[in-house]
């Protein structure tokens, strides 16, 4: 089985379907900036990463959550998205 891609700064990925922006047709973006959370003061607190995500459709910039990005996104399926409208 394949290894899954580490998600990078400039990686090209697709929002998860139950977020709002993917409901609203904002579904791809890239990846501009990362930053880790650590929640709570204690050391063994867990950890999660956000990701900032430019948005292709709105142009908008969000903190994502690790979980709420999909999988890499698909520059094809794009732009034939995109030539069918």
């Amino acid at each position: 089985m394949p290894q899954p891609k580490l998600l990078q700064v400039g990686s090209r990925v697709e929002l998860h379907p139950a977020t709002d922006r993917w409901m609203m047709g904002d579904r791809y973006g890239t990846i501009t900036a990362k930053r880790i959370q650590v929640v709570g003061r204690a050391t063994s607190a867990p950890a999660h990463t956000e990701y900032r995500v430019k948005l292709d459709v709105s142009g908008k910039s969000f903190w994502m959550h690790e979980d709420n990005i999909l999988h890499e996104g698909n520059d094809e399926h794009e732009a034939l998205a995109k030539a069918s409208t």
